[in-house]
Order: C-alpha cells, then sequence, then structure tokens
C-alpha cells in the first residue's frame, strides 16, 4: 500500500492553502507510519512519541483552520459556517487524544486512525473541494469534483482496503458499449447522498444499470443486448 501522498487532484487552486494541505498530507503520513510500527508492539518510548506527534497534529489544524477560515470570509464562501463546526470538532477530537493519560494503545490507535483518515483527510479531499468549486462557480454539491477512478483511488487511500474487492454495481454513460464497476460502498454513499459522476470522455451523468460480479457476467450482458458485436475488453 502506497503512502498517503497529496496530489493535485485535491488542489482547491489558492496556493497558500494547497501547500498547508499537502503539509497536512505529509503529518497523516506519518502518523500511519507510526500506528502501523506500534499497533502491534508499542514500548514504553513509544508513549512519548504518540504524544508528540499527536501535538503536531494539533498545532497543525489550528494553524491551517484559521487560515482556511479567514480565506473562506474573504470569498464569501456560503459553507463558512459549517466548515467552522467542522474544524472545531476536528480540533476537539485532535485535543482530546492529547489528554489522554493512560493509554489503552488498541483503543487509541484505532481513534487515531479514524480521526486522521475518515475525518482530516476526508475532509480535505471532500469538503474543502467545495472552496474550488465555489471559485469557479461551480456550486451544485450533488456533483463529484472527482472521476469515478479518483474517487475509487481516494477512497483507497482513505480506508485503507481495496475496495475494488467489494460487490460492483454496473454504471453506463453515453459512450457505446462503455460500463463503469462502482464498488458497493461507493454505489450506497451516491444513493444516501444524492451525488453523481459525469464519465470524463462523454461528460454524461453515470446512471445504474444492474449489479455485475465479474467480466464474464458484463460479457453475456452485451452479447444478450447487442448480439455478436465487437467488445472492448480493457473496461
Amino acid at each position: 500500500m502506497a503512502g498517503i501522498v497529496w496530489c493535485s487532484e485535491y488542489s482547491i487552486n489558492e496556493k497558500s492553502l494547497d501547500k498547508q494541505h499537502q503539509e497536512l498530507f505529509k503529518i497523516v503520513d506519518e502518523i500511519d507510519d507510526f500506528v502501523k510500527k506500534v499497533q502491534n508492539n508499542f514500548e514504553k518510548e513509544d508513549r512519548d512519541n504518540f504524544k508528540s506527534i499527536i501535538f503536531k497534529l494539533f498545532n497543525y489544524i489550528k494553524f491551517h483552520f484559521k487560515n482556511e477560515e479567514e480565506f473562506m470570509e474573504k470569498i464569501n464562501f456560503p459553507f463558512l459556517e459549517e466548515h467552522r463546526r467542522v474544524h472545531k470538532e476536528l480540533t476537539n477530537k485532535t485535543k482530546n487524544l492529547l489528554l489522554v493519560n493512560d493509554i489503552d494503545i488498541s483503543s487509541v490507535i484505532e481513534q487515531l486512525s479514524i480521526l486522521t483518515k475518515s475525518w482530516i483527510l476526508n475532509h480535505v479531499c471532500t469538503e474543502d473541494i467545495l472552496i474550488n468549486n465555489y471559485l469557479t462557480r461551480l456550486i451544485y454539491t450533488g456533483e463529484s469534483h472527482y472521476t469515478l477512478e479518483q474517487y475509487i483511488n481516494l477512497k483507497k487511500m482513505i480506508a485503507n482496503q481495496d475496495i475494488e474487492k467489494e460487490y460492483q454495481f454496473f454504471y453506463i454513460c453515453n459512450c457505446d458499449l462503455k460500463i463503469h464497476r462502482v464498488p458497493q460502498s461507493i454505489h450506497e454513499e451516491l444513493l444516501k447522498e444524492k451525488r453523481y459522476f459525469r464519465c470524463p470522455s462523454c461528460k454524461e451523468v453515470l446512471c445504474l444499470k444492474e449489479k455485475i460480479t465479474n467480466k464474464e457476467e458484463t460479457f453475456e450482458y452485451f452479447k444478450k443486448r447487442f448480439g455478436n458485436v465487437k467488445i472492448n475488453k480493457n473496461f
């Protein structure tokens, strides 16, 4: 599994905040390495390292959230108050970990992983993207800023699991004989949050057709629907 790395897909097109997000990704990657190192063998000296790394995260998110909120005020961002509430919650969650004295390592490591990946990285990669959408006047939040492929890669990084092994759902667009395989967890997320993706080729919204479990079932579907046609197997 590759490390946690910021890339241009997560840019909000504001140079100073992008740099801060990159630094935040580095800190989270450092924490991820620490978690992997100690989760099965927590030594006495790891207690001080634990406090140090959480303190580093705590100070940086306070600094970053303050700058981000000032920028959102400057551009009259309509979701500023929602962002402030999330920032406060994340700051408090980090502070609570700092206040832990008697470390139950299994519980704390789990809390740390949830905080850094499911909360902080997810916030940067999904909610902060709305800032860029607002700046480009694409404020409707139903449409994903990412392509399906980019979003799958993002979820794999945050969840630290191969979601492509999940049951797959069959989505189509306006491209001839093209399918988009959507993992079950993302499919359920789209339905719950009423969000959607567009095909990067035809620019049309991806529409649900049916569930599939493997390519053989897909070929059978095309055969029944289109007869003996040449099918591109590189989907």
